[in-house]
């Protein structure tokens, strides 16, 4: 007799295909996943921790300013791969994004290939500022033939052509938190926390400024000792340069508490 859940298994998808042929065009799964940054998790499984996590990166995927001052195609800023798989495009917008939500600041083209509007839009991004290329696409499905609805959205912040960095390096930082978080973090209740950010700038002088809270970790001595750390780094930070080798602002974010967005 074959196990229960393998019965199960082909019965659902027995009756996931008869529904899909009924659809011509159906939203796919595949699309990418913008706001997760690569984990960094300090001593997770260290007895007495909680899986509290750290990590120190820009807000979205770095794009340097001169790789999107060039452009004239999408793919010439996200990945092209994705580029094999459309059959035909229904709209590419390029979308400003503010306080990590999009704004009415867009511009919308037909295809791959970047308009006039969308290649200003671009050319007059800021450092550290940050947009979205939203990408509805139909596509062959394989192993169906059918046509599909896909999309890709890749998110990216701008950044100068040397980044800013500290003295110690990033996983010297990162062990500075974890350390001074100590009595906090230790043993808390995990179904309170939250995903957290602090933004900071590092100055054309290597100092810190416009330091903020983004959101709260759901401890508000976690979030307070976070600024407190941060303030509180020995080493130097070294500021960014553009491609003329001027020094430049750039905009940080250290994400703590819960992993997410």
């Amino acid at each position: 007799m074959k196990p229960l859940t393998i019965i199960l298994g082909t019965a659902i998808t027995g009756i996931a295909l008869m529904a899909f042929s009924f659809n011509h065009l159906k939203k796919s799964s595949t699309s990418e996943s913008f706001c997760k940054a690569p984990s960094t998790e300090i001593d997770a499984k260290e007895k007495g921790y909680s899986n509290f996590f750290y990590d120190l990166r820009t807000r979205f995927k770095p794009i340097q300013k001169s790789k999107i001052q060039s452009a004239q195609n999408i793919f010439d800023i996200a990945y092209e791969g994705r580029s094999k798989e459309v059959f035909e495009y229904q709209s590419v917008s390029i979308i400003q994004i503010e306080n990590g939500k999009r704004t009415e600041i867009k511009s919308t083209g037909k295809d791959e290939k970047l308009t006039p509007s969308q290649i200003k839009l671009l050319r007059n991004a800021d450092y550290s500022s940050n947009f979205v290329i939203q990408a509805d696409y139909i596509m062959r499905n394989h192993e169906t033939g059918k046509l599909e609805f896909n999309y890709f959205s890749p998110h990216f912040t701008v950044v100068p052509e040397k980044q800013a960095y500290h003295s110690l390096g990033k996983k010297a930082i990162l062990q500075h938190f974890k350390k001074g978080n100590y009595e906090n973090t230790y043993r808390l209740d995990e179904s309170k926390l939250q995903p957290a950010k602090l933004y900071f700038t590092v100055s054309t002088e290597g100092k810190l400024k416009d330091l903020y809270l983004d959101r709260t970790s759901g401890y508000s001595n976690i979030d307070s000792t976070m600024k407190k750390l941060l303030e509180s780094i020995p080493g130097e930070w070294i500021p960014a340069e553009n491609l003329e080798g001027e020094k430049v602002d750039q905009q940080l974010v250290i994400s703590f508490g819960m992993e997410g967005c």
